[in-house]
């Protein structure tokens, strides 16, 4: 064999080996990238799916808490019906209607102006009167940033505290607001002074007004709530 043979025998011999490597360097770096790919698509997968998982509990949360208040506005206005003295089926559709209207379009849901209208049907209002004085009423708690529930019971508390007909309750709501945005009191506070001195005021002849007026003097002097209240019952 020649010498030219021999060296061409050499390096074919060489070369095969080499273009295996090279080969397998080649399927090496493919399999890797594609196992890249497979582990990024996984981890989109699974980003999707725990997305997906959110959304979906975030829509379940949801969907309960839109059937509990449509669950709780019934039991609210079972109670107004309940305790609503001759209430007619005409009137009733009236309060739920108005209920319902006023969730759309005010800062308070459905829900919680049926529970406001209980406590007003439970201080003795009828229908009537409890339309006319939910405006007021929700004005009240929006300014004083108190549940409406909670405000109708404070008022209608005054309101009986101080002997005053349910025919003027949109009087006692605004008495109320007038008080608390000139003094240093909030409805709560307020509530809790006429609680002691409202009775007694009553049979002394003197109105809300006046007595609300000195409970934001002495509010304003740093004797609120109870103290203003027994201040003025010793007085």
């Amino acid at each position: 064999m020649s010498s030219n043979s021999l060296g061409e025998a050499v390096l074919t011999l060489v070369a095969r080996p080499l273009k295996l490597v090279q080969g397998m360097a080649t399927a090496s770096k493919s399999i890797e990238e594609f196992s890249w790919k497979m582990q990024r698509m996984g981890s989109i997968a699974l980003s999707v799916g725990a997305r997906m998982s959110m959304v979906g509990a975030a829509a379940a949360g949801a969907m309960s808490m839109l059937l509990k208040s449509g669950v709780d506005f019934e039991k609210s206005m079972s109670a107004v019906k309940a305790v609503t003295e001759d209430l007619t089926e005409d009137s009733f559709q009236e309060l739920i209607k108005t209920a319902k209207e006023l969730g759309e379009t005010t800062v308070f849901s459905a829900g919680q102006v049926a529970e406001g209208m209980k406590f007003l049907a439970m201080s003795g209002m009828n229908a009537q009167e409890m339309l006319e004085t939910l405006p007021s009423m929700l004005d009240l708690a929006a300014a004083g940033n108190l549940e409406l529930a909670r405000t109708a019971d404070i008022a209608t508390n005054i309101m009986r505290s101080m002997n005053i007909a349910t025919s003027d309750m949109t009087d006692v709501a605004n008495i109320m607001a007038v008080t608390v945005a000139n003094s240093n009191t909030n409805i709560v506070q307020l509530g809790d002074a006429l609680k002691f001195v409202g009775p007694v005021a009553s049979k002394l002849g003197k109105s809300l007004e006046e007595v609300s007026a000195a409970i934001g003097i002495l509010s304003n002097s740093g004797l609120q709530a109870t103290l203003a209240g027994t201040g003025l019952r010793i007085v």
